[in-house]
């Protein structure tokens, strides 16, 4: 009788110890789904998927005749590499979570492009109307476009922080309005030196913006921080798929997490994956994918309605905004707004709207343009309304708004629309006194 039970003893023996931990580590996760965790990201989503298929083949091969006799005659090996691994993975857990210091404020690169970046970029003008030729798109040694950051005193220290239309991708490096800002003020102030960097990645909002003046420890280092928001999120609600939970959006999850979530090793590897993709992940050189995206805006259906709790949404965007100049505040740093333009008016040229590509929904339908100038504008209300209520400096660069020549698309800058927006502001800065301009020893 103990000969006929030993093949289910031996099968079900070398399943528990190929796949136990695997399985154990999948019960845990379907428990923390069944508690209202999700995926996050998709190396979450990868490696639930990868125990899920680690369970499956282990319990198909092991169905096998031949593998189940060649457990039986080599357990104690198999046995003896498993728990090898196991004890491999602890070691490294342990190492990570005591011996490994925090990264260095020089290396970590929250909100910044990794140092010493080059690419080339050769925008078509058909494209991108109002660029020309080539651009070159490179980053210091601290992953920031733009020069190296003199030392302390030396210079007025701004740190322009954004999304794509502060990062203005297909601008050569002198025609970002960040760099053309240092030479404006260093050009209007004599006896003051000025530097400014630029650190805007597309797609960020002030979600992303508020992370990094909370985490970064390259804060301290700047005397100004200038911030361009408003339009990221704003797409970032219009094509949120459950705008309920835009009601609560600072709260604390209180669902378990999945026991793996706590892993060093992988936290290691998110973190990585994060470098890499904000790092490298940016746009075709020539541009040709804003034609897709302009074909995809002008085949699908339109609309006047603006998503429900527009409301809650544009209430959540001032705290974030409250808190973004807290923070600040607090680490010693002046913050200063920018307000967004856009070229969407309710007069638009054909040609004009040719060029757009922005305003999705959830639900497949785009934004008219008027609509969307009407919601940029409570976005551009609600920040200017904020800084005048606490005395925070506030460029409005309004004048820009629906004017065709600044703009290769929905909101992004060309030469001429980066060139204006540092007029604006250098004009901003020469009516203004400390603390946004350091004051003459």
């Amino acid at each position: 009788m103990a000969h006929r039970h030993m093949p289910f003893i031996s099968v079900l023996t070398g399943l528990l110890m190929t796949a136990g931990l695997p399985l154990a580590l999948l019960v845990d996760t379907s428990l923390a789904y069944a508690d209202g965790w999700r995926t996050t990201s998709r190396l979450d989503l990868c490696l639930v998927i990868v125990m899920i298929g680690l369970v499956s083949i282990t319990f198909i091969l092991f169905q096998v005749a031949s593998l189940q006799h060649w457990f039986a005659e080599n357990r104690r090996e198999h046995m003896m590499l498993l728990i090898s691994i196991c004890v491999c993975w602890l070691l490294a857990e342990i190492v990570l979570e005591y011996s490994i210091q925090p990264r260095s404020p020089e290396t970590s690169l929250l909100h910044r492009r990794w140092p010493h970046l080059t690419r080339i970029f050769t925008p078509d003008p058909a494209i991108m109307p109002g660029i020309e030729g080539r651009s070159e798109f490179t980053t210091n040694s601290m992953g920031i476009r733009g020069t190296e950051l003199p030392p302390a005193k030396q210079a007025y220290r701004i740190l322009c922080v954004g999304g794509s239309t502060t990062e203005c991708l297909y601008l050569d490096n002198h025609e970002t309005w960040s760099a053309q800002l240092e030479n404006m003020l260093n050009n209007s102030f004599e006896n003051r030196k000025f530097w400014v960097g630029n650190t805007g990645i597309a797609g960020y909002s002030t979600t992303q913006h508020l992370s990094f003046v909370q985490r970064s420890e390259i804060i301290t280092k700047f005397d100004c921080l200038l911030f361009m928001i408003g339009i990221n999120d704003l797409t970032a609600f219009l094509m949120s798929r459950d705008r309920t939970l835009l009601v609560h959006p600072k709260r604390a999850p209180d669902f378990r997490i999945p026991f793996w979530k706590h892993s060093r090793i992988l936290d290691l590897l998110r973190t990585q994956w994060h470098l890499w993709k904000h790092s490298y992940d940016v746009e075709d050189p020539g541009g040709a994918n804003y034609q897709l995206r302009r074909h995809i805006r002008r085949t699908s259906p339109r609309t006047n309605h603006l998503p429900a709790h527009f409301d809650i949404a544009l209430r959540n965007y001032r705290t974030s905004i409250h808190q973004i100049v807290k923070t600040c505040m607090n680490k010693g740093v002046t913050p200063l707004f920018a307000t967004q333009p856009v070229l969407w008016s309710s007069e638009m040229s054909d040609a004009s709207k040719d060029l757009l590509w922005m305003g999705a929904l959830e639900e497949g339908r785009f934004l008219t343009e008027t609509r969307l100038r009407e919601a940029i504008e409570l976005y551009n209300r609600t920040l200017r309304e904020y800084c005048q209520q606490h005395q925070i400096g506030c460029i409005d660069l309004a004048a820009m708004d629906g004017q065709e020549t600044f703009f290769y698309d929905d909101c992004h800058f060309n030469e001429a629309g980066s060139q204006m927006v540092s007029r604006i502001m250098t004009d901003w800065f020469n009516t203004q006194s400390y603390p946004y301009i350091l004051p003459e020893d």
